[in-house]
């Protein structure tokens, strides 16, 4: 009967309403065996309530053998007090221990009479050979039979009948001997067999396995071969329906560890306990309570911190005893949480205060056309512009509105916005109305007139004259400048002026060689860079007609010498002719003579 309900309070289908369950269950448990000693208030309460996570003393009085069990799946003897701590409802008893007897075995030819059937084993089988190799099994009546150097010994049963002779492998952990069986939940069981050396060297050291658990203590096999000795293990089967039993040889020597095993039992345990008592052990959960992890405000945030509602009382380190609470400063905030089973949790957390960064790129401005801006935010931090970069500052020319982020190391966050327009800059052109644009001293001029749909809207300023202002002449060959501006933007325009006019020659009817650097050459002289020679050609000749210097450079003059002999002062005639190139006139070819007088 005590099996049958400990199976039911390991039941799943038990979770709901399980504190009502057990009330029934444990009402049931102490009729079933009143008249057998089982209520003898050993125990002061039938029933007590802890908190899940926690612990709890039972102690047990006026008795003096005292066995404790329940659904935790432990046996305690000879102890006054037990110490609890179940995650879920569970019911302990205590009494005194009168013994107890085994079941039926229910093991398959356990005692191998069979031959070697009935069980798996993780070495090979041996019989059809021998077995004097180690990894090998063979079920014999004699183990020299199956190996020279084991001794001649009988089995445990009946002195004659089979036995397991093994010679056993030198790796660890193998399986000699495994079978499955059905078993009961909720159940005690006895596993015993019975193992021999069949060689002294190196016995063998076995251990109890059942689903893969190593159960009990290690047994090592006696040094006298062919003797024979028990090793047994006690296992409750808990939620189990089936049990895969191993015999695991642990010794990996070679060189002996030589075993026979017999007469392998499993069988279920009826435990004989008088005078016992019982309680039950409900389980309540804790106030489940999370603050969140621990957190940063900025700036003038407020935190609001809650566990939840429901519960019967709150109890913060700031002294309050609401549901939550709003704060605003650094700390560390905890609360104590205590629901209707009297149950308490605590939690808590840490705040820390930091500052926004004070983030500005800038007012709302504006930029002209074809120039650009640079926005810079003015604290430091991780950048996060609205253009997708992530540096502190940025170079934008286009309208728009331009925004930044920026996070400090406290992970708070500042912005700022800047509206950006681009302003159009002046619509003008430069034209000659004078008909053409080159300069001469002395001929026609340029007119320079500014037009468009802007000439009239804005202020136009020359660089080099202050002429009028939308109609200018020049008054030189070169680079002419015209600033035009609006309200906001101001552009410039360049025009060149060339000069292709003719030009004025200049020819000295004196010089004066003596090596002062001044005027010691006779040579032609041209104003302005007008001329554009083709034929160039200067010839001095002596009052005799004899030729003193002739060259077709215009750059080169006669320095007063004939092949390094210095001439003597006298007047001398040049010859000088030369056609002047010029786009706007046809070529003129002229030639022209006169005097120089040689000073020295």
């Amino acid at each position: 009967m005590s099996l049958f309900l400990l199976s039911l309070l390991k039941h799943p289908n038990l979770v709901v309403n399980k504190t009502r369950v057990f009330l029934v269950l444990h009402f049931i448990i102490c009729l079933s065996l009143k008249g057998q000693g089982f209520d003898n208030n050993h125990l002061e309460v039938d029933t007590i309530y802890i908190c899940r996570a926690d612990s709890i003393k039972i102690e047990a009085k006026n008795i003096t053998t005292q066995i404790w069990g329940g659904d935790q799946d432990f046996i305690t003897l000879n102890k006054s007090t037990i110490q609890v701590s179940p995650d879920q409802d569970a019911y302990y008893f205590v009494g005194s221990e009168d013994g107890y007897t085994v079941g039926q075995n229910i093991i398959i030819n356990g005692d191998f009479e069979q031959g070697g059937v009935g069980f798996a084993s993780g070495y090979t089988d041996g019989c059809a050979l021998n077995v004097l190799n180690e990894g090998r099994y063979c079920v014999s009546s004699n183990p020299r039979a199956t190996h020279w150097g084991f001794k001649t010994c009988g089995d445990h049963t009946t002195g004659s009948g089979n036995m397991m002779v093994v010679n056993a492998a030198t790796q660890v952990g193998i399986s000699v001997w495994c079978q499955t069986v059905n078993v009961e939940p909720a159940t005690d069981y006895e596993f015993s067999g019975w193992i021999t050396s069949v060689h002294p060297s190196n016995p063998a050291i076995l251990e109890f396995k059942i689903n893969d658990v190593l159960m009990g203590s290690r047994l090592t096999a006696n040094t006298t071969t062919c003797q024979w000795n028990q090793y047994a293990a006690q296992w409750n089967s808990g939620l189990s329906t089936s049990a895969e039993i191993c015999v695991v040889n642990q010794n990996i020597i070679a060189g002996g560890n030589d075993f026979a095993i017999d007469d392998i039992s499993f069988a279920p345990i009826n435990q004989i306990i008088s005078g016992r008592d019982s309680i039950l052990v409900i389980v309540n959960n804790k106030p489940d309570i999370d603050l969140g992890n621990d957190t940063t405000i900025c700036g003038k945030e407020v935190l609001t911190l809650t566990p939840g509602l429901g519960y019967k009382n709150y109890k913060w380190t700031t002294g309050e005893s609401t549901h939550k609470i709003n704060v605003d400063w650094s700390a560390s905030f905890e609360v104590e949480v205590t629901n209707n089973n009297g149950c308490k949790q605590m939690d808590s957390i840490k705040v820390t205060k930091a500052p926004f960064p004070l983030v500005s790129i800038g007012k709302d401005t504006s930029i002209c056309a074809n120039s650009t801006i640079t926005l810079k935010a003015t604290v430091g931090g991780k950048w996060n512009w609205s253009t997708g970069d992530k540096t502190q500052s940025i170079t934008v020319n286009s309208s728009s509105d331009y925004n930044v982020t920026v996070t400090n190391e406290f992970g708070c966050k500042g912005y700022d916005t800047i509206y950006l327009s681009v302003l159009d800059t002046p619509d003008i052109e430069i034209i000659d109305i004078g008909g053409q644009d080159y300069y001469c001293f002395d001929n026609a001029r340029p007119k320079l007139q500014v037009i468009g749909e802007d000439a009239e809207l804005v202020n136009l300023e020359w660089l080099h004259s202050n002429r009028h202002k939308d109609i200018m002449e020049p008054d030189y060959p070169g680079v002419y400048t015209l600033f035009a501006s609006n309200e906001k933007c101001i552009s410039s325009y360049q025009i060149e002026i060339n000069s292709y006019c003719e030009g004025q020659l200049f020819i000295p009817n004196a010089f004066t060689p003596n090596g002062d650097g001044k005027n010691d050459e006779f040579k032609t002289k041209f104003r302005q860079d007008s001329f554009h020679f083709d034929d160039y050609s200067l010839q001095i000749f002596n009052r005799w007609g004899e030729m003193m210097f002739e060259s077709s450079d215009p750059n080169e003059g006669w320095d007063g010498t004939k092949n390094g002999i210095v001439a003597q002062l006298d007047i001398y005639v040049y010859k000088l002719s030369y056609t002047q190139l010029n786009p706007y006139k046809q070529n003129n070819h002229r030639v022209s003579s006169g005097t120089v007088t040689l000073i020295r």
